[in-house]
C-alpha cells in the first residue's frame, strides 16, 4: 500500500502487508487476520482499528507511528507478538486489548501503550511486558489481568495509573516504576484502588487534587525509591502494620505531607522538601537533606533517628515542633554512625521537657562528623530536657560565634548535658569573628580553624594531634596553647600578643614551622626541630628543653623582658640555630649583663650609657684560619663606641666546637672581625672555663663581630686570599655565586657548597684556581639545581695544592620571590567595582588608591590593609562616580597610574 486510504469492508487473511503511506482502517465489525509465519512491513501511512485486529504473528508498532484502537479490538492470539516501539492508543469505549494465552505484548523502552475508556485484558498464559511507558487514564474501563497471566514491568518502565482503578499483581524489575495520579477530581480514602500493597520497585504518589487525608493502611513496598510528588497539601500515612523499607531513596517534594507512623528503615537517601513525620524510629542508611522550608515532625511524642551516612540539614527548619504541638510531645533521639557527616542548616530542636520519660539527645559516634555551621544544637522550649555526646575520634564542627560556652544556655550545643571527648577534633567554620568558648574541652585530639575570619582562644588548651590551620586566624591573646604533635598550615594563620604563650612538645620527629608570631612565652620540647617561616618575637621566655629551633631566614627578637634558655644535656640538647638578636640599655657599671640570655655577659668599666645591641648567630661560622673557629658568633653594637673598657664573657656550647677543637677546647682564644665576620684576627688574654663554657677577655675598647677559636694557629699560608663573595638569583630563579681573590698561592680548586638548614652540606660545582697568582681574580658560578627552591646556605671550600683547604664564610640566599608589581587596574563591568591586581607587595604597607577626574579633584582616597601578597582587590565606586577618570595605586615605592571610563 502506497499512499492510498484503504477502508476494509470485509474481513481479510493477510499473509503479507507493506505499509508505506496512507491510511489503513479496519472498519466496524470487520475483521483482518494477521496470519502465523506471514510478516508485515509498516514503512510508512497510518494504522486504525475500528473493527478485529488479530495478530497471529509478529506486528511492531514502530517507532515514530500510532496504531490507533478505535472501538476495535486487538487480539493477539497464541504466537503472536504485539511490540509497541511507538504509541499504540485506545480511545473509545468499547475498544480492547486482549492477549491471549500464548500470546504476548511488549511494549519497547521507547513506547507507550495508553488506555482510555476502553479495556487492557491479559489472559492465562497471555504475557504483557512493560519495557516502556503503560499510561491508564481516566476513562479507562478496566485493566484485567488473570491470576495466571505474565504480567512484567522491566528495566526502567512506567505504570502511570490516572484512575482508581484495580492496580494488577505484576513482576516489577529493577528501575520500573508504578505512579499513582489518579483522577481529575477531588479523591479521598474511598477512591483508592486497590493492589497498591503488592511490592513495587519504585513507587510515585502524585495526587494533585487529593481532597482529604489517605492512610495506606499496610504501607507501600518499594525495593527502589518512594516519591512522593503531591499530596494537595493534605496528609499521606504510610502504614501502621509493620516497619516500613524502603529499598533506596525516599523524596519527598515542596508541597507533600508524609507520616510514616512506624519503624521506617530508608537504605537509599532522604531528601524532604515537604513536611515529613516519622514514628518511634527513622533508620537512615543513605544521607538526609532538607530543602528549603521543609519540616520534619514526629508523632509518637519521641523518635530515635540513626545517621548511617552523610547528610546535609539545609536551609530549613528541620526537627521543629508541628504548630500548637506542646514541646513535651516531640522529642529526638538522633544517633549519628561511625564514618558520617552531618551539616545543619539551621537550628536542631530536640525537644522534650525535663519532666519527660525520655529525654531529646543527639550522639556523634566515632570518626563521623557533626557541622553546626552557624546554627545550635537546643530546645527553645526547655533546655534541661536535653543533652549531647561527642564520641572519641568523632569531629564537631562549630560556626556559631559564641562557640562551645561553658553551659548549655548559649553557643553551639546549647543543652544541659553535654559530654566532649578529649579525644575529638574540634573545627571552627565561623562565618564571622568567633571565640572556641570556655565550654572547649581543655585538651582536645584536634583543634582545626577553618574560619572566614578570627578564632580568639577562650582557655588555655592541648591539642594532642595537633593545630591545623587551614583558613582564618586564631587568637592566642593571653592564652597558652600546647601542641602535643604537628602544626600544619595552609591558607589560615596564628597570632599572639605580649600575653601569649605557646608549648610544643613533640617526640614523635614530626617537623612544625611557626610564621610570623609574637608570644610572650614559647617552649620547646621536640624530638627533631622547629622551622620559624617569620620572625618570632618573645616578651618573656624562650626555653629549649629538647630540640632545635632553626630560624632560616627569619629570626628570634629577644626583648628586654625575655629570658633564653638552652639546655646542652648529655642526652636531650635544646637550642637555638640561626640569628639571636636583642637590644638593652647599658648596664651600670662593674654590674654584669647577660642579656636575656643571648649566651654573652658583659661587665662595663665605665658609664658608657646609651643601648648595647647583640646578634647572635649560630651555624657554619667559616673562617681564613683554616676553619679553627666555633660555629658562633657574635655581632655586638654600641652606642657609644670607645672607651668601654669593657669584660666579655663569651659563651659556648660544645656542638658548636668543630672537630679540630674538640680536643683543644681549652686553649680557645676569643677572635675579632673587623668586615663583618669575613676574616678574623685573634685577641691575647683570653681565659677559658671549660665547666662553664665560656671564654673571658679583659680591657676590650671595641666591639663588632665576636668568636672563639683555636689559640695556636696552625702552620701554613692559606692558598687564596678572598676579597669579596656573594650570591644572588638571576630572572629564571637559578642563584648566581661570584667571589673574588686578591691573591692565590698554589691554589688548586674551589668546591661549591649548598646547604638548605646551614648544618649538611652538598658539593654542587667546582672551579679550578689560579695556582699563583699575585693580582686579583674573579670566578663565578650558577647553580641550575636551584631555581626558585627554599631559601639556601652557600660556602667556598678553598683546596690547596698540598691538600689543605679552607672554607668561606656563609652566605644565604632567599628563596626566589617575583617583584612586587601592580600589575593591572581596570574597572570590573559585572562588579561595576575597580579591581586591582597585583604581586608580591609589602604587607606592612596599605594599598593607597586614590581616584582623579580630569580636572584633578580626588573622588577616591581609601587606604587598604593587604592580607594577601598575591590577589586582585575590588574596591567598590560611587553611583555618581562616572566618565573618564585616572587611578593611582601605590604600595610603599610601588606605583601604578591607569586611564579608566565609567
Amino acid at each position: 500500500m502506497n499512499n492510498a486510504d484503504i477502508w476494509t469492508e470485509s474481513s481479510l487473511a493477510v499473509d503479507l502487508l507493506i505499509l508505506t503511506g496512507g491510511e489503513l482502517n479496519i472498519g466496524g465489525n470487520k475483521k483482518v487476520s494477521f496470519l502465523r509465519g506471514g510478516s508485515i512491513a509498516w514503512l510508512g501511512g497510518d494504522f486504525r482499528n475500528d473493527g478485529i485486529l488479530e495478530i497471529a504473528n509478529s506486528f511492531t508498532v514502530p517507532q515514530g507511528k500510532m496504531l490507533q484502537n478505535g472501538n476495535g479490538l486487538l487480539d493477539v492470539l497464541a504466537g503472536g507478538e504485539f511490540v509497541v516501539e511507538g504509541t499504540f492508543k485506545g480511545f473509545w469505549n468499547s475498544n480492547i486489548l486482549r492477549v491471549n494465552k500464548g500470546g504476548e505484548v511488549r511494549i519497547a523502552p521507547s513506547g507507550t501503550l495508553e488506555v482510555n475508556q476502553g479495556t487492557l485484558q491479559v489472559l492465562d498464559d497471555g504475557t504483557l511486558t512493560v519495557d516502556g511507558t503503560l499510561e491508564v487514564l481516566p476513562n479507562t474501563k478496566a485493566i484485567s489481568i488473570s491470576k495466571d497471566a505474565n504480567f512484567i514491568f522491566g528495566h526502567g518502565s512506567r505504570f502511570n495509573l490516572r484512575k482508581s482503578i484495580d492496580v494488577p499483581k505484576a513482576t516489577w524489575l529493577e528501575g520500573a516504576t508504578m505512579a499513582y495520579y489518579g483522577y481529575n477530581w477531588y479523591q479521598g480514602q474511598n477512591d483508592l484502588p486497590t493492589g497498591l500493597d503488592q511490592e513495587f520497585y519504585n513507587f510515585t504518589w502524585c495526587l494533585a487534587k487529593q481532597g482529604t487525608d489517605i492512610h495506606l493502611s499496610c504501607g507501600i513496598m518499594a525495593k527502589g525509591n518512594l516519591y512522593v510528588e503531591n499530596t494537595n497539601g493534605k496528609k499521606l500515612l504510610i502504614g501502621d502494620c509493620g516497619d516500613i523499607n524502603i529499598g533506596k531513596n525516599l523524596i519527598v517534594e515542596a508541597g507533600a505531607i508524609v507520616m510514616l507512623p512506624n519503624k521506617t528503615i530508608v537504605s537509599g537517601d532522604l531528601l524532604n522538601k515537604g513536611v515529613l513525620t516519622v514514628g518511634e524510629e527513622l533508620i537512615l542508611e543513605g544521607g538526609m537533606e532538607s530543602g528549603v522550608g521543609s519540616r520534619f515532625y514526629n508523632t509518637a511524642g519521641w523518635c530515635k533517628i540513626t545517621f548511617q551516612n552523610d547528610s546535609k540539614l539545609n536551609r530549613a527548619s528541620v526537627f521543629s515542633l508541628p504548630t500548637g504541638m506542646a514541646a513535651t510531645s516531640s522529642m529526638w533521639e538522633i544517633l549519628i554512625k561511625e564514618g558520617r557527616t552531618i551539616t545543619l542548616g539551621s537550628h536542631l530542636e530536640l525537644g522534650g521537657t525535663a519532666s519527660s520519660s525520655k529525654k531529646g539527645s543527639l550522639t556523634v559516634d566515632g570518626k563521623s562528623a557533626f557541622y553546626t555551621a552557624g546554627y545550635a544544637v537546643r530546645n527553645a522550649a526547655d533546655a534541661s530536657a536535653t543533652s549531647f555526646v561527642l564520641k572519641d575520634e568523632a569531629t564537631l564542627g562549630i560556626g556559631h560565634a559564641g562557640g562551645i560556652e561553658a553551659t548549655g544556655a548559649a553557643g553551639a550545643i546549647q543543652t544541659s548535658v553535654r559530654t566532649f571527648s578529649q579525644k575529638a577534633t574540634y573545627v571552627y567554620t565561623g562565618a564571622t569573628a568567633q571565640v572556641t568558648g570556655q565550654g572547649l574541652p581543655a585538651v582536645v585530639n584536634q583543634l582545626t580553624i577553618d574560619a572566614a575570619s578570627t578564632v580568639a582562644l577562650s582557655k588555655n588548651i592541648t591539642a594532642k594531634v595537633g593545630l591545623t590551620l587551614k583558613k582564618g586566624t586564631l587568637q592566642l591573646n593571653d592564652k597558652t596553647l600546647t601542641l602535643l604533635n604537628t602544626l600544619s598550615k595552609t591558607n589560615g594563620s596564628i597570632s599572639g600578643t605580649a600575653a601569649s604563650g605557646l608549648v610544643i612538645s613533640n617526640d614523635g620527629g614530626k617537623m612544625i614551622t611557626l610564621p610570623t608570631l609574637t608570644l610572650a612565652t614559647l617552649d620547646i620540647k621536640v624530638k627533631d626541630r622547629v622551622d620559624l617561616s617569620g620572625d618570632l618575637t618573645i616578651h618573656t621566655t624562650l626555653k629549649m628543653d629538647k630540640g632545635i629551633l632553626y630560624t632560616n631566614a627569619a629570626k628570634v627578637t629577644l626583648l628586654p623582658t625575655a629570658t633564653l634558655y638552652e639546655d646542652e644535656g648529655e642526652f636531650d640538647e635544646g637550642f637555638v640555630m640561626g640569628v639571636v638578636e636583642t637590644s638593652h640599655k647599658t648596664p651600670s657599671s662593674n654590674v654584669p649583663y647577660a642579656f636575656s640570655g643571648i649566651g654573652l655577659t658583659l661587665t662595663y668599666k665605665g658609664l658608657p650609657g646609651g643601648t648595647t645591641a647583640l646578634r647572635r648567630f649560630t651555624g657554619n661560622v667559616a673562617d681564613k684560619e683554616k676553619d679553627i673557629v666555633i660555629n658562633r658568633e657574635m655581632k655586638i653594637t654600641t652606642t657609644q663606641k670607645t672607651g668601654l673598657n669593657a669584660t666579655m664573657e663569651f659563651k659556648y656550647m660544645k656542638h658548636e666546637l668543630k672537630e679540630m677543637l674538640k680536643e683543644k677546647e681549652s686553649e680557645m682564644s676569643l677572635y675579632r672581625s673587623t668586615d663583618d665576620g669575613n676574616t678574623y684576627t685573634k685577641r691575647e688574654g683570653s681565659m677559658v672555663n671549660t665547666n662553664t663554657q665560656t671564654v673571658t677577655l679583659q680591657g676590650i675598647d671595641q666591639f663588632s663581630t665576636w668568636t672563639a677559636g683555636a689559640r695556636n694557629e696552625p702552620n701554613g699560608v692559606l692558598p687564596v686570599e678572598m676579597v669579596s663573595f656573594s650570591a644572588r638569583r638571576n630572572t629564571s630563579g637559578e642563584a648566581v655565586l661570584t667571589w673574588a681573590t686578591a691573591s692565590e698561592t698554589g691554589s688548586d680548586y674551589c668546591d661549591v657548597e649548598r646547604s638548605y638548614n646551614g648544618l649538611t652540606w652538598d658539593k654542587v660545582g667546582r672551579r679550578t684556581g689560579a695556582g699563583n697568582a699575585s693580582t686579583g681574580r674573579t670566578y663565578t658560578f650558577t647553580d641550575t639545581n636551584n631555581a626558585s627552591a627554599n631559601a639556601s646556605y652557600y660556602r667556598l671550600k678553598q683546596v690547596d695544592v698540598d691538600g689543605t683547604h679552607a672554607y668561606s664564610k656563609v652566605i644565604y640566599l632567599e628563596q626566589h620571590t617575583q617583584p612586587a608589581t601592580i600589575n593591572l587596574i581596570y574597572l570590573n563591568p559585572q562588579t561595576g567595582t575597580l579591581d586591582i591586581k597585583y604581586t608580591s607587595l609589602d604587607l606592612t604597607k596599605p594599598l593607597h588608591v586614590l581616584l582623579y577626574d580630569l580636572q584633578g579633584h580626588i573622588l577616591l582616597d581609601s587606604a587598604v590593609t593587604l592580607k594577601q601578597q598575591n590577589g586582585t582587590l575590588q574596591i567598590p565606586l560611587a553611583d555618581a562616580v562616572d566618565g573618564l577618570l585616572v587611578a593611582k595605586v601605590l604600595n610603599g615605592s610601588v606605583m601604578r597610574s591607569s586611564k579608566i571610563v565609567r
